[in-house]
């Protein structure tokens, strides 16, 4: 599902419009994709709210911006790193003949 821009004469007045990713993110997310480099955060014990902030934004940009990619997510101890990287296979059931 790739997100489609609706330019403002054309919306049809429901709905929200759609929040907006800050550019700064964008631009780390299109180093990421370009270069490979891992995007590292630090989370203290009051910065609950705001990892959870940051997860819905790489959930908008992957939608919006990186339909092609995945944006990968790992929390390590105290430390939130994401990047951006090709999609990989699914792995399906191996057929099974009884």
């Amino acid at each position: 599902m790739t997100y489609v821009p609706v330019r403002d004469d054309e919306r049809k007045g429901h709905g929200r419009p759609p929040l907006e990713i800050p550019e700064a993110l964008l631009s780390q997310l299109r180093h990421s994709r370009a270069t490979g480099a891992r995007c590292e955060v630090e989370i203290g014990p009051g910065d609950a709210g705001e990892l959870a902030d940051l997860k819905r934004l790489l959930v908008r940009a992957a939608y919006r911006h990186f339909s092609e990619n995945t944006i990968y997510r790992r929390m390590r101890g105290n430390t939130f790193i994401y990047w951006v990287g090709p999609k990989q296979k699914r792995r399906g059931k191996k057929n099974v003949q009884n």
